[in-house]
């Protein structure tokens, strides 16, 4: 009996877990796309900074929200913004990356303590 009930508990979980995930969809879109309100924010406060990720993220009751992704060199920025241009959230970060720039070590020889010459 309690396994049945687990089954069934499990299976639940899974379907509503499911249906929460499919009820929400982002999209990719193009700064056009954003309200007017968003934009001169960009142009007033960010405009030194690169959009990397711009999307639309929507979710049942058709609410949706703006999701940015802006870097200037290594600073990263995160904001979410809603349906009305009004930023809900705002993320810092620093991305690190490789470039094949950092200094190479010379190795020197090694020294057994004595004093010879070659």
């Amino acid at each position: 009996m309690k396994q049945l009930f687990y089954k069934i508990l499990c299976t639940s979980l899974f379907i509503g877990y499911s249906f929460f995930i499919g009820a929400q969809s982002i999209s990719k879109i193009g700064i056009e796309q954003l309200p007017s309100k968003i934009t001169e924010e960009l142009s007033k406060k960010y405009k030194k900074f690169t959009i990397n990720n711009l999307a639309k993220k929507e979710s049942e009751g058709n609410e949706f929200s703006y999701e940015l992704e802006l870097q200037k060199k290594n600073r990263l920025i995160y904001l979410t913004y809603d349906s009305n241009g009004n930023l809900l959230s705002k993320r810092k970060s620093k991305s690190f990356t490789y470039e094949g720039t950092e200094p190479v070590r010379k190795t020197q020889p090694a020294h057994d303590g004595h004093n010879h010459r070659h």
